[in-house]
């Protein structure tokens, strides 16, 4: 596994912002200060999220998507899907491989109408462009709390409490279960809802993937993404429950300018809760 980006929606820092969190990102040198959109690489087969960083981080970090068949599609957000990344395998020299989304009903029932309009538009051009993308994208819709076998792993899709773009919208967190190893990936969540938290109760994880988008800036209970305090709230009760164990791998992701929090800040605040167990990700880290 790869992260090929670990920032919120704006990227970190966000190019239009002057704040003091933006300006010592933009001043330093250090990577682990400066952030791409948020997407991972969870094998070579399977990607989660697919926004447009993730053609740069690709070539920044030696990973050839070449044998890439299945994206899970965390919601319908820009810095989580972007569908013109489709039009690149038809403009590789090996004959383009059909790329299979996987997204909610309410995210499959948004998007569709549009892509089937943008084929039908009076712009020879693009119409045709876009034509030429759907017949190498499938899209289907994920059950929620379904185990589902994709390729080599099973994929089960947790509601998650965060807003895509379309009418009733909710993000998955994504359970991915491969050669007897168990993953979460939780970007964009909020606070667990508690049938997806009753659900982990029967789950032990060995790695964690989970947002911490908004650092020291504390958010509301029903707040479609996690703070500090309520990022610890969601370890804490998988800790006590038994989904996480001392043997689990946990990385925070999807982070924001807006928290305040440098990546050393942020780590030096959860290692005085979790005494290392917890790490920030940066972008390139492998797994």
């Amino acid at each position: 596994m790869i992260f090929l980006g670990t920032a919120a929606a704006e990227c970190y820092p966000n190019p239009f912002c002057t704040c003091p969190s933006c300006e010592l990102a933009r001043r330093s040198s250090d990577p682990k200060l400066r952030r791409r959109r948020s997407s991972m690489l969870f094998d070579e087969t399977m990607m989660i999220d697919f926004n447009a960083d993730a053609m740069a981080a690709c070539g920044d970090y030696g990973v050839a998507l070449d044998k890439l068949d299945h994206v899970l599609i965390t919601h319908m957000h820009e810095d989580h899907f972007d569908y013109w990344n489709a039009a690149f395998p038809l403009m590789a020299v090996n004959p383009a491989r059909t790329l299979t989304f996987y997204t909610s009903q309410e995210g499959y029932d948004g998007l569709m109408p549009i892509l089937e309009a943008a084929c039908r538009l009076p712009h020879p051009q693009l119409a045709q462009q876009m034509r030429d993308m759907m017949k190498i994208s499938r899209f289907e819709v994920m059950p929620r709390f379904e185990p589902r076998p994709i390729g080599d792993k099973v994929v089960t899709a947790l509601p998650a409490r965060h807003d895509g773009f379309f009418t009733n919208e909710k993000g998955f967190s994504y359970l991915i279960e491969k050669d007897g190893k168990t993953t979460l990936y939780a970007s964009d969540t909020g606070r667990f809802f508690p049938e997806t938290m009753a659900y982990l109760s029967k789950v032990v994880l060995d790695t964690l993937v989970i947002e911490g988008t908004f650092g020291q800036n504390i958010l509301s209970e029903t707040a479609g993404h996690l703070d500090r305090e309520s990022l610890c709230l969601m370890l804490d009760t998988m800790f006590e429950q038994g989904t996480l164990t001392k043997n689990s791998r946990i990385y925070v992701t999807h982070i924001g300018h807006k928290g305040v929090y440098t990546h050393y800040d942020y780590q030096a605040y959860l290692d005085e809760h979790y005494h290392g167990q917890v790490v920030v990700a940066w972008d390139g880290l492998r797994i």
